[in-house]
């Protein structure tokens, strides 16, 4: 009993805590995710005291980001958090409404919205995240997005997953990307 109520009141403890970052610390903690270059500019989107995304700071070269939500816990750990071109802006924007959705139907989705013309996605873009148990620890992932390539188009990469070498992974749909691991 005293076990349960332990874990409940860190529980509490680490939601609310979350809740409570304001603007500056998400920005702060968002714009890591970024190449040194890159951070200064980019346009960053948080949470609201209400939960709600918002814009935190304008942007003025061609990247957005997007702080941890507070209420997200997933495979990728408590602390997200992602930056990526404008280009892709409609994409990523999609993808999350998309979220609760089986990555595969998703994938399918994605690809026919984008094969209707409904979607556009650029023919290249880089994602760079943090992602951990916190922002403290999270770790950096860089994807280089390639819709439609294949190991053959990308003549010498692997498709298969590794955490210390560059793999492609969703091969041959609109969401392929390489993931190049801790950079």
């Amino acid at each position: 009993m005293k076990l349960t109520i332990a874990i409940a009141c860190v529980s509490i403890a680490v939601s609310a805590s979350a809740e409570q970052k304001g603007p500056e610390q998400q920005i702060a903690e968002t714009v890591q995710a970024l190449p040194e270059a890159l951070r200064d500019g980019a346009a960053v989107f948080g949470y609201d005291s209400k939960g709600e995304r918002t814009l935190l700071r304008p942007g003025t070269n061609q990247m957005i980001c997007w702080a941890d939500d507070p209420d997200l816990t997933n495979a990728l750990g408590r602390f997200f958090v992602k930056c990526f071109p404008k280009s892709m802006e409609a994409y990523y924007n999609r993808q999350h409404e998309l979220s609760s959705m089986e990555t595969q139907a998703r994938l399918k989705m994605l690809e026919a919205e984008v094969k209707s013309g409904k979607l556009t996605v650029p023919g290249f873009g880089a994602r760079y995240t943090l992602r951990g148990a916190s922002a403290g620890s999270a770790m950096h992932l860089t994807t280089l997005q390639i819709p439609y390539a294949t190991a053959e188009t990308l003549d010498g990469i692997s498709t298969e997953p590794n955490n210390s070498r560059p793999w492609l992974m969703w091969e041959g749909t609109v969401g392929a990307h390489i993931m190049l691991p801790g950079l």
